[in-house]
């Protein structure tokens, strides 16, 4: 198959799975000289999502592996295996203690640092069974056990030290087949009398939230098979446990979920075709296996609650073949290869939550393969109706894996540059907010709760890492406005140059929902406005938005403003408010001196401001302007002005050689010395204004 192939799959295989030999005597000449039986055993790990292999090779110990799924391989375990008769296996939350069913009524925990057996434990009841067991998953502190059986269910607490099981709680059932969640601890159990009950462990035991009925009889695909327990799962999807029901006879797919302590159905979809189904939840999206058309169905309950989000395609593989025919005799060279799904799903066996177990061995080896699902975005995208594309933008958003974040942000550049409806963006903007909003939100009770010392302990202040794109609650990405500016409008301008117009208001709508989230407009998206603004010479626009504070002050922007007044005269009075907002003294100061006006300039700060002791606001400036201006009045209040000044900071109104003011003085004594000497003031009032005079030069 070629490379194209790939986009005719919504759904994924990975490229590397992990392998392993099933049972058998063949001899491994390389560990096992002696050629003794070779015995293996694989047990699925709900809590951690992996392999457990459990290997002897003759009457030796046991060697205990763990499939590592990110590089496809086996991690060696150290932990003494005390019994040769294993039932099932499974890792605490700590992955400190080994769970080992040895036999249908007794369990025994294993210190994997310490390779001891610390604890064992047996059924309470004489009639009892075990089916499974399962590590809970909660607090580091409490690692609790759950043991399920024919009778019912026992919940344990390992104690601290791991010396011994606690038993918590014990729950009478008649149980018929069971479904346990183990990402939020929720047990489902159905009695001989067909009644569901559902289960939640808690930190101090098992409570029951809700009892109900399901009138599955006579729906499964094979009418002379009554049990309907595979047509039946427990899954979490945004972080809600929900009971999945298909009819597999009339080809519908039912959702339940808890509303007020009752199962309630919550949502209905059409699978169009009697079959035989299984269910897969991948990143919040419900995968539904036509095992007979060897098709995948996706649905999203908070995208689309009523149709699939995309037509039925097969699942597609994507691995690496080796090429015999390298040149140089070295080691095969890899060649990438794309393969539609041919496999038998009559070999397969999914298991939660994305993974598929294929027994259909290779004649020439006898191995058993584990992959791992995961969805191809792209190709989603590319099979979205053209006409739902904020439907698509809302889709990508709750995706967790995958590139999502790069997706949402080229199907916003391109339902910009096409023009979409103003109304749909804002609320698509609207909704990045509010989880920016909640980020935010986040970050201050955290920053709180550390200043008040109820942080738990090794939990940093800052909340979420500065990497994480997401936020658990809502299961949306985080979408900043810096994303926005420079991915989605920066690029359609560069696309499109002549689209300052265009790309204007969807650039203010998003300004406006970050105001009305109480979310700060960065300098980066107000500098975007600024400039979208003065491009197309929209003075009288930028006037309102600055009345209205949709542009927010800066600096920055005060001084841009000011340098308007050429082009638009109130420009400069713009600016100078908004240098009066910021408190921005210094640099108001400077243009007023810039634009002649000394005396505005010195009602500003109180003479003895430290202010005029910076560059370009030194006495002899402003004395300096003053002469340019030719006017007696200013140069005369403005001297007298830095003569108060030098009263109260040196007690004495003289000035001193390093103000360079010797010029100023004897203009002052040329001017204004018929006058008889009084102590400076800061009155304006009654100042003279005589005709000014500059000193004649001397001779000598």
């Amino acid at each position: 198959m070629t490379s194209g192939m790939l986009t005719k799959s919504h759904v994924q295989l990975c490229k590397m799975p992990i392998s392993w030999e099933v049972n058998s005597t063949k001899p491994d000449t390389d560990e096992n000289p002696d050629k003794q039986p070779v015995a293996t055993q694989v047990f699925y790990d709900t809590l951690h999502e992996e392999l457990i292999k459990l290997t002897r090779v003759g009457d030796s110990a046991a060697t205990v592996t763990i499939s590592d799924h990110t590089n496809s391989t086996w991690v060696e375990c150290d932990c003494g295996i005390p019994d040769k008769t294993v039932v099932r296996m499974k890792f605490s939350a700590t992955r400190n203690f080994l769970a080992l069913q040895v036999n249908i009524r007794e369990v025994k925990v294993v210190d994997v640092r310490q390779g001891l057996l610390v604890a064992a434990r047996s059924c309470r009841s004489h009639k009892s069974r075990i089916t499974n067991v399962y590590w809970c998953k909660g607090p580091l502190t409490a690692q609790q056990f759950l043991f399920v059986t024919n009778t019912g269910a026992e919940l344990y607490a390992l104690k601290p030290q791991g010396s011994s099981l606690k038993h918590l709680k014990t729950v009478q059932h008649q149980t018929r087949y069971h479904w346990f969640v183990n990402s939020s601890n929720w047990l489902l159990v159905v009695d001989l009398k067909h009644i569901f009950s559902l289960y939640q462990v808690q930190p101090k035991g098992l409570t029951r939230r809700c009892k109900f009925e399901l009138n599955c009889h006579g729906t499964n695909y094979n009418a002379q098979n009554e049990a309907y327990y595979d047509q039946i799962s427990l899954v979490e999807m945004y972080n809600e446990v929900m009971v999945v029901y298909i009819n597999e006879q009339k080809g519908k797919l039912y959702i339940l979920g808890l509303v007020n302590e009752t199962m309630t159905q919550k949502y209905v979809y059409d699978l169009y075709t009697a079959s035989k189904y299984e269910v897969s939840v991948i990143d919040n999206v419900l995968v539904v296996h036509n095992m007979i058309a060897k098709l995948a169905v996706l649905f999203d309950i908070r995208t689309e609650p009523h149709a699939a989000i995309a037509a039925p395609l097969p699942i597609a593989y994507d691995h690496y073949e080796e090429d015999k025919k390298a040149d140089g005799g070295g080691s095969p060279r890899r060649t990438r290869a794309h393969h539609v799904q041919e496999h038998k799903y009559d070999h397969w066996a999914f298991l939660p939550d994305r993974y598929v177990l294929d027994s259909s061995m290779s004649r020439s080896e006898k191995k058993n393969y584990l992959w791992s699902m995961h969805l191809d975005l792209n190709a989603i995208m590319h099979s979205w109706p053209s006409g739902k594309q904020a439907l698509l933008v809302n889709f990508l958003l709750k995706r967790h894996e995958g590139p999502s974040h790069q997706l949402v942000l080229g199907v916003l550049r391109s339902m910009i540059q096409e023009a979409t409806g103003l109304q749909t963006m804002s609320r698509l903007f609207n909704l990045m907010h509010s989880v920016c909003y909640e980020v935010q939100l986040h970050k201050a009770n955290m920053a709180r709760k550390a200043l008040d010392g109820e942080l738990p302990e090794g939990k940093s202040p800052k909340g979420r890492s500065p990497d994480s794109k997401r936020i658990a609650s809502q299961g949306y990405l985080v979408i900043s406005q810096h994303d926005i500016c420079a991915e989605v409008f920066r690029k359609v301008l560069g696309d499109d140059k002549k689209g300052a117009g265009r790309v204007l208001p969807y650039v203010i709508e998003y300004a406006r929902g970050a105001s009305r989230h109480f979310l700060k407009v960065t300098p980066e998206l107000n500098q975007l406005m600024i400039d979208l603004l003065l491009q197309d010479n929209r003075f009288v626009e930028l006037h309102q938005y600055l009345q209205y504070h949709v542009l927010q002050d800066s600096k920055e922007f005060a001084l841009e403003l000011i340098s308007l007044q050429k082009r638009y005269e109130p420009a400069y009075q713009l600016g100078l408010d908004m240098l009066y907002r910021l408190s921005a003294f210094t640099e108001m100061m400077k243009v007023l001196l810039e634009h002649d006006q000394v005396l505005e300039a010195l009602q500003l700060v109180p003479h003895s401001s430290a202010v005029f002791q910076e560059k370009g606001l030194e006495p002899a400036d402003f004395l300096n302007v003053a002469v340019k201006i030719k006017r007696s009045s200013i140069f005369f209040t403005c001297y007298r002005f830095f003569q108060a000044r030098n009263q109260a900071l040196r007690n004495s109104p003289v000035f001193l050689p390093d103000d360079r003011c010797e010029r100023f003085v004897r203009i002052y004594e040329k001017n204004f010395r018929t006058r008889p000497e009084t102590k400076p003031t800061l009155d304006l009032d009654d100042a003279p204004t005589p005709t000014l005079e500059a000193p004649t030069p001397s001779t000598s």
